[in-house]
């Protein structure tokens, strides 16, 4: 236990002291049948972290779990796979989330609304890594299982709240986001993770890529440079206050033009944003709090300034009239609450094309690892 909490101290702070590490793997291999299950998911978490593959730890914390998989957490199971895949052990974590998918499936709870009582943020991760290994090295029993309810009981509430936000009448927006509300609260809902993100972004008619593929477009390649320079000291578990975007875009309303080449947002309060405008991009209420996420604060800053130029007239037939362009860039996936907001932006735009790309939380976490 003394050796998982040091070396997980060590993953939280991004810190690297390979003699500390490999006679504490050492060590541990040796011990690991007196590892109990936080320690288990700890240290295979932490070495994933930081980038410090030892086989012969990994293996005997592999077998340690097999032994504990009954009593695990789901955020020890969540630990242990997202050590495996960011230190790219393809075959284990295969193997891992084979014995691991059953428990969960089995263990799973549901509220009398019958949405996931708990567990959501984890089933995120967990889907996400299975769906992410199977693309790597072809699909697996586990990974069909976990996607599947994953799909079922966490994706289709959420897909089916956007959607309506899209698509109904901009009268009946505030209505068809307290049902994204409801069904949120009812699932616990935060977050799809990477993959099934990008996926939903462009079911729902958005342009998509991430920032991380071999060719991404060159906006969003400079955009991640640019928050790059400007990105907070690399830390093991994203805050609210790591994460930035970029934003950048080209919009016109008859023949004012409103255009920002590029900039750097990171989250915040949105003080010089008036009311009125706020309550056209409603975060959701959710812990901790989504409203000063940098992607709203980037479309508040646009839709701010296109409706003080406005003359006269209402807000939406403003906003319905606008044309152009607008490209997103965040340093981490979406959350629901901002694909929300998104949604919301561009149902009161729908001649303003918005192209999002983010990056994979993991080959970007942490960035520059101390020694």
């Amino acid at each position: 236990q003394h050796l998982s909490i040091v070396v997980w101290s060590h993953a939280r702070l991004c810190f690297v002291h390979k003699p500390f590490l490999t006679a504490t793997a050492t060590v541990a291999a040796k011990s690991a049948a007196r590892f109990d299950t936080q320690g288990v998911g700890n240290i295979v978490w932490a070495y994933g972290v930081l980038g410090f593959d030892d086989g012969p730890l990994t293996d005997a914390m592999l077998v340690r779990a097999a032994v504990l998989m009954d009593n695990l957490t789901a955020q020890e199971i969540c630990n242990v796979a997202s050590g495996l895949f960011a230190s790219n052990r393809l075959p284990e974590i295969r193997h891992f989330l084979g014995l691991a998918a059953p428990v969960l499936l089995q263990r799973r709870t549901m509220d009398s609304n019958g949405g996931c009582a708990s567990n959501s943020a984890q089933w995120a991760e967990v889907a996400n890594l299975a769906r992410a290994a199977a693309r790597a090295g072809g699909d697996f029993a586990a990974a069909s299982q976990l996607s599947t309810h994953f799909r079922k009981v966490f994706m289709q509430p959420v897909m089916e709240g956007l959607s309506k936000i899209l698509r109904t009448p901009e009268s009946a927006v505030p209505e068809a986001m307290a049902a994204l509300q409801r069904a949120t609260d009812a699932i616990g809902a935060t977050h799809l993770g990477e993959l099934y993100t990008q996926e939903a972004l462009a079911e729902l008619g958005f342009c998509v890529c991430t920032a991380g593929e071999a060719a991404p477009p060159a906006w969003a390649a400079e955009a991640r440079v640019r928050c790059a320079a400007e990105s907070l000291e690399p830390r093991a578990v994203l805050t609210t206050d790591a994460i930035l975007a970029h934003a950048s875009w080209d919009v016109s309303f008859g023949a004012v033009a409103f255009t920002n080449p590029g900039k750097v947002f990171r989250a915040g309060w949105s003080g010089d944003v008036a009311q009125e405008v706020k309550e056209m991009l409603q975060p959701l209420r959710q812990h901790p709090k989504r409203d000063a996420h940098p992607e709203r604060l980037a479309l508040l800053e646009l839709f701010d300034g296109l409706l003080r130029d406005r003359g006269g007239g209402p807000m939406s037939q403003t906003l319905s009239a606008c044309a152009g362009s607008m490209e997103l860039y965040v340093t981490q996936h979406p959350c629901v609450s901002c694909l929300a907001v998104l949604c919301q932006a561009q149902r009161r735009c729908p001649s303003v094309s918005i192209a999002v790309a983010f990056d994979s939380s993991w080959p970007q976490r942490p960035v520059g690892r101390r020694q």
